[in-house]
């Protein structure tokens, strides 16, 4: 929901992709997705409890998810990292990138 998630929606959907699911803490970002694409885009606001946010994910996404791209803050927890790569189907691609627990987090 950031500056790079959001234009990965974008690119996502110019792909192909039916629907993007689009994940973050940002409930604002997430809504700002859902008004500029439509009902081709399904928000996911991450709560922070591993089981329920995946379960949410693969909901969203109606299908495997294919590929998951996270751009990590340094205030991200590895439960997210988790969260985001136990969704993607086998053999999917996880493309992760920034920092986890630079804060002082796990």
């Amino acid at each position: 929901t950031g500056s790079f998630g959001s234009p990965a929606v974008a690119v996502a959907l110019g792909m192909g992709a039916q629907p993007a699911a689009a994940t973050g803490r940002n409930e604002t970002a997430l809504a700002e997705l859902t008004h500029r694409f439509g009902a081709r885009v399904r928000t996911v606001p991450m709560c922070g409890d591993e089981a329920d946010d995946r379960a949410r994910i693969l909901q969203a996404a109606s299908s495997p998810v294919d590929c998951v791209l996270d751009i990590l803050p340094p205030a991200a927890h590895a439960v997210q990292v988790r969260t985001a790569v136990m969704a993607v189907r086998p053999y999917g691609r996880v493309v992760l990138m920034g920092v986890v627990g630079l804060l002082g987090g796990a």
